[in-house]
């Protein structure tokens, strides 16, 4: 039977709206007690029984399926809950609050034909709080919390506070941005309007719209020369405008934040966005968009595999010069030669760690024959040498070298092209011979005749000043096999020696001459050529008939290529070592040699850092200061 009155259904209203119009209408202190009456339990009607929408229909005269459009049952595991076509998280239910538009409700009494108590009307969207402004009239949905048992108490608290709503529905406001707004109602109300996000839930949209806009928020140098609004909305329409418009833009916002932060290994840039997605990594509602947020960041970041994002990483798509030297056995400083020279990469400036270089085929065709090399003894053996002299001919650059620097140690390593190159200039000139005529000698009776070491020699037959060589029919490439003519050493020697007073590059200085150049202490000299940074030999200088250490010219030139002390740093920007250090230190760029935290043993060594790390910045000028300034690029 239904009630003496009714009140007219509208699509979007739900069944407590209905009956709380119904109570008020007919004179029932509460819906409550309106329901009790009609033999009517609201627990029952809230769990979809089918009965009790029944007849809850005979006595409103609304159908039983457009009551149940809009009932809200109990949170499912995880607090999720529906409304109409959306699903919901738990922190989007209202609690102990009434929602409402105050502009909806004046419009409803001005405009209704019913009994003017029952002219207001509960719209489904305001039962959930991931509706914040009502669409119609761009203005924030307004809250008023009551006691918990009378949350569904629509009308009658509509009634309790017109005056405060009339006075709200005119008060001036900023219209507010219902994009996000649009799209929960157009859910709610079972309107599919975005293809992109068609596919997700609602919760899951509006959580990530807030998160991820917060994050882009975070980064605004990055995207500003993108065309996002990032002044002109808050953070969850950001978000939510980027997501609508699909993967692949999503994927070059996040591409153009990565390439301007260039974060080195550990550094976490996603921030509580990053940790939200990790926390919900397992969730199967979340696996499309932690799956696409994970492989943004692989494809873009040196991640290397098993290494944590959000989920663990699968696949290497990107290395940085650091990350590469590990994989491949070979150097920064060379990586980086290989692929300027190569094309590969047109730009190379900044520290190793912020050059990125994706892991692909072409980059292993450059590096991996490039990490296939020969210990010194390998080398050695094959030209006949011993340790010592190899040790000499490496440091005078005749044969070319990679160096891997372990664990403070450096291991001197030798391509096999480059040793076949060596030999093969060394025996250029050499005729092969049956038989060696008495007039020549092998190298090492040479080198012992004239006291002069053997990379010397070599260096005169490199230059082709040493011109009449013989060789054996078997020679093998072996140093040892070189026969040289007494006549023809003794005559270019002595050239040599004539012109030794116009030499401007002499082959080896002084420790002394060395320490003044690097600007540091006898100690560190030594402790460089212990390390093998530094090649030095022991010999005599003009002029002194005793034996000492001698360091040569060119490993010195090379290191000064590579290295600079903190001493020269610090004169180069007019500060305080002590200054230049700390500033350097509060960027992350720490000594590389020297220095007791770099593992020399001795803490009164100078500290050196890499120039590539150094050379593009500029310190702040403050001579003598005990404090690090800041330091701008």
């Amino acid at each position: 039977m239904t009630l003496p009155i009714t009140v007219p259904f509208r699509d979007d209203e739900p069944w407590t709206g209905v009956a709380s119009r119904l109570a008020i209408a007919n004179g029932y202190s509460s819906m409550k007690s309106f329901l009790a009456s009609a033999g009517v339990h609201p627990r029952n009607l809230v769990n979809g029984d089918v009965e009790e929408s029944e007849l809850l229909a005979k006595w409103s005269g609304v159908p039983a399926d457009a009551l149940n459009r809009y009932v809200t049952p109990t949170a499912s595991k995880g607090g999720i809950w529906k409304l109409g076509d959306a699903w919901f998280s738990k922190g989007s239910r209202r609690a102990n609050r009434i929602r409402m538009c105050p502009n909806c409700i004046i419009e409803d009494i001005e405009t209704g034909n019913e009994m003017p108590s029952a002219r207001p009307r509960l719209r489904a969207p305001w039962l959930t709080r991931a509706f914040q402004n009502c669409v119609e009239h761009r203005r924030p949905i307004l809250e008023i919390e009551v006691p918990i048992e009378s949350v569904d108490e629509f009308s009658h608290t509509v009634a309790t506070y017109l005056e405060m709503l009339r006075s709200a529905a005119t008060s001036p406001h900023v219209p507010a941005n219902v994009t996000v707004d649009t799209f929960v109602q157009d859910r709610i109300l079972g309107r599919l309007t975005h293809q992109h996000l068609n596919m997700l839930e609602v919760y899951i949209v509006t959580e990530l719209a807030e998160r991820f806009g917060a994050f882009l928020q975070g980064y605004r140098e990055a995207l500003g020369e993108t065309d996002l609004d990032l002044d002109g909305c808050d953070a969850r329409t950001l978000g939510f405008n980027v997501i609508a418009a699909g993967p692949e833009v999503i994927r070059s916002v996040v591409k153009a934040i990565i390439a301007y932060v260039r974060p080195v290994q550990d550094m976490f840039i996603f921030g509580n966005f990053g940790s939200w997605l990790r926390r919900n990594s397992d969730v199967v509602a979340f696996k499309a968009v932690v799956t696409l947020f994970q492989d943004i960041a692989e494809r873009n970041m040196p991640f290397s595999v098993g290494e944590m994002c959000f989920t663990p990483v699968r696949h290497r798509y990107m290395h940085n010069l650091i990350s590469a030297s590990a994989e491949y056995g070979v150097t920064t400083e060379r990586i980086k030669k290989l692929l300027l020279d190569s094309g590969f990469i047109q730009d190379a400036s900044g520290p190793p760690s912020r050059i990125y270089i994706p892991n692909n085929d072409s980059l292993r065709n450059i590096l991996k024959p490039a990490s296939v090399t020969l210990s010194t003894t390998e080398a050695r053996e094959s030209l006949g040498f011993g340790d010592r002299v190899m040790r000499n001919v490496l440091a005078s650059g005749l044969l070319q070298r990679v160096e891997v620097t372990t664990e403070g140690r450096v291991y001197t390593r030798i391509r096999p092209e480059d040793l076949l190159e060596f030999q093969r200039a060394m025996f250029a000139k050499a005729i092969v011979t049956a038989e060696i005529p008495g007039e020549y000698a092998p190298l090492k009776a040479i080198c012992r005749n004239y006291a002069k070491p053997v990379d010397q020699f070599l260096s005169l037959v490199f230059e082709g000043r040493l011109r009449d060589i013989l060789t054996v029919e078997d020679h093998e490439h072996r140093l040892t096999n070189l026969y040289f003519s007494r006549k023809e050493v003794k005559r270019v020697l002595r050239a040599v020696r004539d012109s030794a007073d116009r030499e401007t590059d002499p082959p080896f200085i002084s420790f002394a001459k060395a320490e003044r150049q690097l600007a540091c202490r006898t100690s560190t000299i030594r402790m460089l050529t212990e390390t093998g940074h530094l090649d030095a030999v022991e010999g005599r200088k003009s002029g002194f008939m005793h034996r000492h250490m001698l360091v040569y010219s060119r490993s010195l030139d090379q290191f000064c290529k590579t290295y600079i002390a903190i001493s020269q740093i610090a004169k180069a920007h007019g500060t305080h070592p002590k200054a230049a250090s700390e500033q350097l230190a509060a960027l992350g760029i720490l000594p590389v040699i020297g220095g007791e935290s770099c593992g020399s043993g001795n803490s009164q060594t100078t500290r050196f850092y890499r120039r590539a790390d150094v050379d593009h910045l500029k310190l702040v000028r403050r001579t003598g200061s005990r404090k690090a300034g800041s330091v701008v690029k």
